[in-house]
């Protein structure tokens, strides 16, 4: 299923990536108090990225977000939000920066969305998240905030050779629609989907790549020492996703199952644990295996992780 993007300015302080299928639906839907007729709307997987205008604004509420006036109620904002994100079904937030305007725009948009029950994700670098607690109270605040704004924070890697924070955001996103959107053969249910996201806390990534014979139960291990190098003990983890990115997806049910196997041997038997398949032709003979760890901690003083 070829799945498409279109961008949308928040006033002069945010832009909104949706990404939807080509597909309308034929059914009504009640969102956020709003009675949608068919085929005026799309599920969309939304990403905001914020203003590094945002900088320059020191304040909270909407009188530190650029392109609202001072007395702008905080009502009429999210008002605005809320008509932008009207066919939005999970949304990404990305927080980069984690200046005091940033963080407030976040947090208004966070409350926006999850008053419409969209699935709200705050995306940060590592490096911070890394910060808190040591460069004084400000940066442990902010990561409570961001980890209490959402259903989840997810830390993201912004080093390496993959490039910077904001290419590893657009490979998530991508990453995150293709999973839900897609036409693979396994889809995860939104529903299970929203189960392990909405553990909270802090989420991490890990990824790890396979060729050849053996290449899910390489790919598998790989992703599985990444998230233990950075301090995740698979044992205590609540819910995980699994992605598995391939070429023909539809061939790979008895790969799914090897890393499947090399998984539960690490993990608690309670855990929810929801997998997805993506079809990418650009991996040829090559097998993804992403994991995403969620509802490890509150991210308020435990920095135990870094």
């Amino acid at each position: 299923m070829h799945l498409q993007t279109e961008k949308t300015r928040l006033g002069h302080w945010a832009v909104l990536q949706k990404i939807f299928t080509e597909e309308s639906e034929s059914e009504p839907l009640q969102l956020g108090g709003v009675l949608l007729e068919p085929e005026s709307w799309r599920p969309a997987f939304g990403c905001v990225t914020i203003s590094s205008a945002s900088d320059q604004c020191c304040g909270t509420g909407t009188a530190g977000i650029p392109g609202f006036p001072e007395d702008a109620s905080e009502a009429g904002v999210s008002s605005q939000i809320r008509a932008a994100l009207h066919d939005v079904f999970m949304l990404f937030i990305a927080v980069e920066s984690g200046s005091d305007s940033e963080i407030a725009a976040a947090g208004l948009i966070a409350q926006a969305a999850r008053s419409m029950n969209i699935l709200t994700i705050t995306a940060s670098p590592r490096s911070l998240v890394a910060s808190a607690g040591q460069r004084g109270p400000r940066p442990g605040l902010a990561i409570g905030q961001l980890s209490n704004f959402a259903d989840s924070l997810l830390v993201l890697d912004d080093g390496g050779p993959a490039g910077g924070f904001d290419q590893a955001l657009r490979r998530t996103c991508n990453l995150f629609a293709q999973a839900i959107l897609g036409a693979s053969p396994i889809i995860p249910e939104f529903e299970d989907f929203r189960i392990v996201i909405e553990h909270g806390g802090i989420s991490f990534m890990g990824e790890g790549e396979g060729n050849g014979p053996g290449r899910a139960g390489i790919a598998a291990g790989e992703a599985i020492a990444r998230l233990t190098e950075i301090g995740v003990d698979m044992r205590d983890i609540p819910g995980l996703l699994c992605f598995i990115t391939v070429r023909s997806a539809d061939r790979i049910l008895r790969e799914v199952r090897e890393v499947k196997s090399a998984l539960q041997t690490l993990l608690s038997k309670s855990i929810d644990l929801v997998f997805g398949t993506i079809d990418d032709e650009a991996m040829g003979e090559s097998l993804r295996v992403t994991l995403v760890a969620t509802g490890l901690h509150d991210g308020r003083s435990d920095t135990s992780l870094f």
